[in-house]
């Protein structure tokens, strides 16, 4: 796991619910049926997932499956931090450019 820290919660959150969403949309060769709102949406409240692991700590997702797609990402946020998997670490900084948010690393 890669811990990456930003000036503030905010911004945490920012980067990793669009990092969530560039997963969902490479996750599949259909068009997005959702929006980045949505998909954070039904990724924090685990909507596609009654079944599997349920985390009561704050500030943690898995989101296994959202809207029918195999996501399979982890991640936490932690204070100013975004702790994700080795592997989302591209994805996690495809996200900090899009946002415009790389002068807060």
């Amino acid at each position: 796991m890669i811990k990456i820290k930003f000036r503030d919660i905010e911004t945490a959150f920012v980067v990793a619910k669009r990092m969530l969403f560039f997963v969902y949309e490479r996750s599949s060769p259909l068009q997005a049926s959702a929006t980045e709102n949505e998909v954070w949406a039904r990724a924090w409240s685990n909507g596609d997932d009654p079944g599997g692991r349920r985390f009561t700590r704050k500030g943690v997702v898995s989101a296994d499956y959202v809207f029918g797609r195999p996501l399979k990402v982890y991640f936490e946020i932690e204070n100013e931090h975004l702790i994700v998997d080795d592997r989302f670490l591209e994805l996690a900084h495809e996200a900090i450019l899009s946002t415009g948010k790389e002068e807060v690393l």
